[in-house]
């Protein structure tokens, strides 16, 4: 009896290989998803029937083995019960985890194939819209290739006009180092003729002292090389045997004097007629002809009264003091007088002035233009350079000749700022406070030095009177 039951169990276990080893080949053989499918629930009811070992009964039928192997059977399941309780807890755990994977991955396929359908409605709108790109890209494309051909087409022309003008510019560069070559050679020349321009202008002024002589000739005047005279007591006069004209070209500039004594013409509006005494070579004469207003010169210089004469101007050759006192009172509208009285005596100077008071129309003006003695550089640099000159007239001196004289609303205007000399700096660092006293030293040191060259005295005759 104990063979026939050892004989059972082996057979029992032969079984279970048996099964196991077809369930691989079942596994293993190649079949369809919906067949894999069938089987895996097939195999999950099977799991759920049978993973329970304990549930499972001695088969009736069984009994015929007698009673002995009835109870080996019993003593054996009795024996084996922990490890049946065991591997049914193991085969429960399998088939509750195999079902759970088995509802994650019908869950993963349902989502995979949810994701399946969105990707490939995605693809297709993608390719809609890569196929809307690809169009537009092609029509941009298009487009860019005719713009960039236009391009090119532009920058070839320009590239042959600009190759034009490289042409034209490389010739001109040869033109230019050709007339380079020549300006070198004229430099030479001008360099070797440089010494001549001494010579010629002491033949220029040869030539205009010719044409001085010429002109006193024609006017039956006497030439300015004769014999010396000393000047009258009533006139002022240019040194005889000097030629006054071509100093005056050497110190003065005409158009300079022009422009500094346009500033004279505002008094002069509708004061005609205008006297300017001293007229020299008519600068002030030609901005009053061109300001509309009726002017006349005087000047005891015959040389400048000719030239005057020859530019068209009015100008008579005398004194114009004694012009002055041939006048009749209140017939003048205005007098000027630049650069004139500092050749004056004390006793000219306020005849002129008495005179001017006398001659002048009710609101006529008189302006005086002189050299400022206030101002050192002046003095020992344009006052001795003449030598006609006599005495410089303090501007305070003369306001007070024309106010005690009669003129009102007398005014001072100072003119030329210095265009020589170093005036002192001032200093910016100091010790002991003394910085600002030093630098108003300096300031009034400056102006004593540097100021004002000349100065202008305006005075009005009152209209009451």
């Amino acid at each position: 009896m104990d063979e026939d039951r050892n004989i059972d169990l082996d057979r029992m276990m032969e079984q279970m290989r048996l099964k196991i080893r077809e369930n691989r080949r079942s596994a293993g053989s190649a079949c369809t998803t919906e067949e894999r499918g069938a089987q895996l629930n097939r195999d999950l009811g099977e799991l759920h029937r049978a993973y329970d070992l304990g549930q499972v009964s001695l088969d009736p039928g069984r009994r015929r083995f007698g009673r002995v192997m009835l109870r080996a059977a019993e003593t054996v399941a009795g024996l084996l019960a922990p490890i049946t309780r065991r591997q049914s807890e193991y085969n429960a755990a399998n088939t509750r985890l195999i079902t759970h994977l088995n509802s994650e991955i019908e869950a993963m396929q349902a989502r995979f194939k949810e994701l399946a359908e969105s990707g490939i409605r995605q693809a297709e709108e993608s390719q809609r819209h890569i196929q809307v790109l690809m169009r537009g890209l092609t029509k941009s494309y298009t487009d860019d290739l005719a713009a960039h051909a236009q391009t090119l087409a532009d920058l070839r022309r320009r590239l042959d006009a600009s190759e034009g003008r490289l042409s034209v510019f490389e010739h001109r560069q040869r033109e230019i180092g050709d007339r380079v070559q020549s300006f070198d050679e004229l430099r030479e020349i001008l360099v070797k003729s440089r010494g001549h321009l001494d010579e010629l202008r002491l033949i220029r002024q040869r030539l205009l002292r010719l044409e001085r002589r010429l002109r006193h000739l024609l006017a039956g005047q006497p030439s300015p090389d004769g014999a010396v005279s000393l000047p009258s007591a009533s006139s002022y006069q240019s040194l005889s045997g000097m030629d006054y004209v071509a100093f005056e070209d050497r110190v003065r500039d005409s158009q300079t004097v022009k422009e500094k004594q346009r500033r004279y013409l505002k008094y002069f509006a509708g004061k005609s007629p205008v006297i300017d005494a001293g007229c020299g070579k008519g600068e002030f004469l030609e901005l009053l002809h061109a300001a509309g207003i009726d002017a006349k010169g005087l000047d005891l210089n015959l040389d400048m009264t000719l030239e005057c004469r020859e530019k068209g101007l009015e100008v008579e050759h005398c004194d114009a003091i004694e012009y002055l006192a041939r006048q009749p009172d209140a017939s003048v509208g205005g007098i000027f007088s630049a650069q004139v009285i500092e050749h004056l005596t004390s006793a000219q100077l306020s005849a002129m002035i008495a005179l001017s008071w006398r001659k002048l129309k009710p609101g006529g003006v008189v302006v005086l233009e002189t050299l400022n003695p206030e101002s050192i550089f002046v003095q020992y640099r344009w006052f001795w350079m003449d030598p006609s000159h006599v005495r410089l007239v303090h501007p305070q001196t003369l306001q007070f000749m024309l106010e005690s004289t009669g003129f009102s609303d007398v005014a001072c205007e100072f003119l030329s700022p210095p265009h020589e000399g170093i005036p002192l700096p001032p200093l910016h660092t100091g010790a002991n406070g003394s910085l600002d006293e030093f630098n108003q030293a300096t300031d009034y040191l400056n102006k004593l030095l540097y100021g004002p060259w000349e100065y202008a005295m305006i005075g009005t005759k009152n209209l009451s009177t």
